[in-house]
């Protein structure tokens, strides 16, 4: 089955469009980061919409997502909510899928 990423929606994502906007991107990296025992897991994603690449994390709600196999590498997602924010002079957004 063919499916249609959202092509340049990672700027948009970026410039705070955001309202209604439900863009459809790949999951092309997806690593745990650094946690301890204190603190939930934290999953650092690569996301493209098959022109651009962002950096994300990804919200930890959707922890059991990753946990169970749904979520991986190479899978194709809706981002429902996001949250674009500038770290370290980086754009980063925080979703949910």
């Amino acid at each position: 089955m063919a499916v249609n990423l959202t092509v340049n929606s990672i700027p948009q994502i970026c410039d705070g469009h955001d309202e209604g906007f439900k863009p459809v991107v790949q999951i092309v990296d997806l690593r745990s980061v650094g946690s301890d025992k204190t603190t939930a897991d934290r999953f650092r994603m690569v996301v493209s919409d098959g022109v651009h690449g962002q950096q994300a994390m990804l919200a930890t709600q959707m922890n059991d997502f990753v946990k169970n196999g749904t979520l991986q590498k190479g899978s194709i997602i809706q981002l429902n909510e996001f949250i674009c924010n500038t770290i370290q002079n980086r754009k980063l957004y925080v979703s949910h899928v």
